[in-house]
């Protein structure tokens, strides 16, 4: 979240590059933000269609007394691994514009320093 908000102030001086209007800047950015919300939802609903599978969303419980197992669908699993796998590739992406920008703007004591830090 930190490198999200981070990101976006920067972004809003990016994005403003090579429009002409403010309409053509403001449209492009709220859209993007939106998709950025909005394609998770899209791709676990197109990956249930496609895969035909009926979802009851619940697990199973054997006994009362007994212990309590719970059966973890394979859908469940790949959403999590991909969740995981995505939000790391993002969190990798963002360290290395900030290291890559600490070293190009800031000199290579100071990039040093960042990548220090980044990596404690």
């Amino acid at each position: 979240a930190c490198a999200f908000f981070l990101l976006l102030f920067e972004a809003t001086h990016l994005i403003g590059e090579g429009w002409a209007t403010e309409v053509d800047v403001l449209w492009r950015w709220g859209a993007m933000v939106l998709a950025g919300f909005a394609l998770p939802a899209v791709i676990d609903v197109s990956v249930h269609a496609g895969s035909g599978e009926g979802s009851s969303g619940e697990g199973t419980s054997e006994d009362a007394d007994a212990a309590v197992s719970v059966v973890v669908e394979p859908r469940s699993k790949a959403r999590l691994i991909g969740a995981v796998l995505l939000g790391d590739f993002f969190h990798n992406l963002c360290d290395g514009f900030f290291l890559g920008a600490a070293f190009k703007g800031c000199g290579t004591g100071f990039g040093w320093g960042v990548t220090l830090g980044t990596v404690l």
